[in-house]
C-alpha cells in the first residue's frame, strides 16, 4: 500500500508499506532529499519473514509520529518490529499528488503478485492488543466467533 512512488527519500516521497523479496514487511515515511536514516526520514523492517505462500496472513503496521518507539510492525497479531532508521518525528508533512494505490507503488511499480483481502487506513493509533484481536477475528480460523 503506497501514497508514495517509492526510491530514495525526497520531500515529496509521502508513504510506503511493503514486503520485500526476502518476505520482509517495510515501512517507509519521509519529507526531505537523503538515504534512509537522515533527517526527515523514517524506516524499519520486521524480523520475520513471511515465506509461506498459500497461508492468509495479517499485516500490521503503525506510524507513530510522536516517537519512534511507537513506530511497529505486526504480523499476525505479532510485534516482530526491527531495523529503525532515522527519526519519525523530524518527518514533515506528508501531502503530495501521488495516488493511493494498494498493490504497488503509486506510479504502479513493484506490483504485489497474489490475493490481499481488505486494507484500512486509519488515522487513529491502534493497541497491540487490539490488532492482536483483530488477526484472531479476521483469519480463516476465526478464534472469536463460530456459527453452528
Amino acid at each position: 500500500m503506497a501514497k508514495s512512488n517509492g526510491g530514495t527519500p525526497s520531500a515529496t516521497y509521502g508513504w510506503l508499506v511493503t514486503i520485500d523479496t526476502l518476505g520482509r514487511v517495510e515501512g517507509f515515511v519521509a519529507s526531505a532529499v537523503g538515504g534512509w536514516g537522515s533527517p526527515a526520514t523514517f524506516a524499519f523492517s520486521s524480523n520475520l519473514s513471511i515465506l509461506d505462500t498459500v497461508t492468509w496472513h495479517h499485516i500490521a503496521v503503525i506510524f507513530d509520529r510522536s516517537a519512534n518507539s511507537g513506530c511497529r510492525l505486526y504480523i499476525d497479531g505479532f510485534d516482530v518490529t526491527s531495523n529503525q532508521v532515522g527519526d519519525i518525528t523530524g518527518v514533515g508533512s506528508l501531502v503530495n499528488m501521488a495516488d493511493l494505490r494498494i498493490g504497488s507503488e503509486a506510479d504502479g511499480e513493484c506490483q504485489w503478485r497474489g490475493s490481499i483481502d481488505e486494507c484500512i487506513v486509519s488515522y487513529t493509533l491502534r493497541s497491540p492488543e487490539w490488532i492482536k484481536l483483530c488477526s484472531m477475528n479476521q483469519g480463516s480460523d476465526d478464534k472469536l466467533l463460530e456459527f453452528r
